[in-house]
């Protein structure tokens, strides 16, 4: 038998609230809260932005392919920063500055280095990053077969 909660499960508010990625050597302050992927909110933001936008894009798209694809790149960092990124801990610097959380700071870091945002999405990605805690042992059940 092949149990769902096994196969797709996720806790909720892990995924809601975020857990930690650890992106350095030490585990307890090196880290980013992370959201799971998909949320609503992340989609709801990026149709959002998308539309607010969709005048620029449709014109750059025909006429400056790479700005185009700038601006999405834009876009897509902006809504990452408001409902998957929420958090960094406190062994977190950039360039030997300690960093206090702020979407704008977040914007800027996806920007400079891509391979974070990368690493970000693959992460929220990953179910097995928000894991449910496991089902009580019916040991009465066991006994029986």
């Amino acid at each position: 038998m092949f149990d769902l909660r096994d196969g797709f499960g996720f806790d909720k508010k892990k995924a809601d609230e975020g857990v930690n990625m650890v992106v350095g050597p030490v585990a307890d302050t090196d880290y980013i809260v992370v959201r799971r992927t998909p949320n609503n909110e992340f989609d709801e933001r990026i149709q959002e932005l998308y539309l607010e936008h969709a005048d620029a894009i449709q014109v750059l798209e025909k006429s400056d392919h790479k700005a185009a694809v700038t601006l999405d790149r834009s876009l897509y960092n902006r809504a990452m920063a408001e409902a998957v990124v929420v958090g960094f801990g406190p062994g977190i610097t950039n360039e030997g500055k300690p960093l206090q959380y702020a979407i704008d700071t977040v914007v800027k870091l996806m920007e400079d280095y891509p391979d974070l945002r990368t690493q970000v999405l693959t992460f929220s990605r990953d179910r097995s990053n928000y894991p449910l805690a496991p089902l009580p042992i019916n040991v009465e059940k066991i006994k029986k077969q």
